[in-house]
């Protein structure tokens, strides 16, 4: 058992860089849109993220349906094993962003790695706390402190990702200079559509189908379960609750002013008729 728990995460210490390297590369090979280097290196970051979310979710679609009949008790192998296969991209993510980061600000050749993640740090500390802090406290959590429980609401917990491709994909359109076109707004919707979802509303979900299995309402889960998991939850969904009102906010605002440029064009149209 634990030779295939190294072998899993050896696995996946392997498989985000690789897939980064062949993306990177055919990438420059194939450069028919003249790419800078710069492109390159997020494009393939972002595309790398892309397939750690399709993973996810397709793990977490697996592990729900062949868990549905008990949700507190049924177990599938992949729900450990995703867990630690995943891992690594987090930190594999780190160490492409201070890259990214270093080919961005170019510095003397005196500066050490420490010191430019000191400055990665300083600029990207929200985004750098989650990738190193959060794996350390899910993955006991997922492979060894809940004991062998509620592998239905881990895998609900990976479809979380659903929502990753289309933040990708809107660092993606920035990167080509295509932000507020009708490419970039729609993905933004389809952004706010599935975080919404998947992202907010798959923890009133979870609690929903817990009181289904148990007979009782929604409103008395809360008490039939430990408190941890409500606190945890409780935290998750706050810090998803604050982004989607940062996406809607700039969602109004882009669609406001597409809507005033499209009155002021036409009415410098109607001018000219006239």
């Amino acid at each position: 058992m634990e030779t295939d728990l190294v072998f899993t995460f050896v696995l996946g210490c392997l498989f985000f860089p690789i897939s980064y390297m062949i993306i990177f590369n055919l990438l420059k090979r194939y450069n028919y849109y003249a790419l800078s280097d710069t492109d390159i290196y997020v494009i393939s970051e972002q595309l790398v993220s892309i397939i750690q979310a399709f993973l996810a979710c397709v793990s977490g679609a697996i592990i729900v349906y062949n868990c549905q009949n008990d949700v507190l008790r049924d177990k599938y192998w992949l729900t450990n094993s995703y867990a630690i296969f995943g891992t690594p991209y987090f930190y594999y993510d780190v160490g492409i962003m201070i890259m990214i980061y270093s080919h961005l600000h170019p510095t003397p050749e005196d500066i050490s790695w420490y010191q430019m993640s000191l400055c990665l740090l300083r600029d990207h500390s929200l985004m750098l706390l989650h990738h190193i802090v959060f794996p350390i406290i899910y993955l006991p959590v997922i492979v060894w402190w809940r004991r062998d429980q509620g592998d239905f609401f881990v895998g609900c917990l990976y479809l979380i990702e659903l929502a990753v491709p289309a933040l990708s994909l809107r660092i993606v359109l920035r990167q080509l200079q295509m932000k507020d076109t009708k490419l970039d707004i729609i993905n933004g919707l389809v952004l706010i559509v599935t975080w919404l979802g998947c992202r907010v509303l798959i923890f009133p979900f979870m609690y929903w189908v817990y009181g289904r299995q148990c007979g009782a309402p929604l409103w008395n889960v809360f008490m039939l379960i430990p408190k941890k998991c409500n606190i945890g939850c409780l935290l998750l969904i706050v810090f998803q609750i604050y982004w989607l009102v940062v996406m809607l906010k700039i969602a109004f605002k882009t669609l406001f002013s597409s809507a005033k440029t499209f009155n002021h064009t036409n009415k410098f149209y109607m001018m000219k008729q006239s």
